[in-house]
């Protein structure tokens, strides 16, 4: 295939001209936000493991290897004031997901909640799901005001790789990374993190 850009750079160095180069279009809102989500999913998997990659399922305690868990959001991503919260995404397993999604099981699903709750608590204590909570109804009145805004996601976006980072020296075994999210940020947002 042929790389027109390419065959127009080539041309301009042959009439003397400099080359022309190639600009990043700038991301919106939305895909911020859903690069930083991303991020925080491949954190909560990172931070719910052991060195070795293993972790207990937070709603069902089954011990699963890192491919078997996924990233449960609590409350859906679509809650925007508490989408990126720690609190809001934990590992858990497959099967567990699947029996969370709507349309399943409604008993199955009922206890399975349930014991998903249990655990939270236990994990972060009551007070940070109630607050977590409390910003969730808060985004439900108003989802303007408690949306994240673009340059709060432009200061907690390098938080997040820089976690992402610390996290994966944690580990024993190399954890797999479909993309290196520190080059991604320096294409897209053309500024290097510290």
């Amino acid at each position: 295939m042929i790389d027109i850009k390419k065959c127009e750079n080539e041309v301009r160095e042959l009439e003397g001209k400099p080359p022309k180069e190639k600009k990043h279009k700038k991301l919106t809102r939305n895909q911020k936000l859903q690069f930083a989500l991303q991020i925080a999913q491949e954190n909560s998997k990172l931070r719910d493991t052991d060195e070795n990659g293993e972790a207990d399922c937070i709603s069902c305690d089954e011990h699963k290897t890192r491919s078997e868990l996924a990233g449960w959001h609590e409350h859906s991503r679509q809650f925007q004031s508490i989408c990126l919260r720690p609190e809001n995404i934990n590992a858990q397993c497959h099967r567990c997901n699947m029996i969370m999604w709507p349309g399943g099981n409604v008993t199955l699903k009922a206890q399975t909640e349930q014991h998903y709750r249990e655990n939270v608590i236990r994990k972060y204590w009551e007070d940070r799901i109630l607050e977590m909570e409390e910003h969730l109804n808060r985004w439900i009145i108003n989802p303007g005001k408690y949306s994240p805004t673009e340059p709060f996601l432009d200061e907690y976006i390098p938080d997040l790789i820089r976690e992402n980072e610390r996290l994966r020296k944690t580990k024993k075994f190399t954890p797999p990374q479909r993309k290196n999210r520190r080059k991604l940020y320096i294409k897209y947002f053309n500024q290097d993190i510290n």
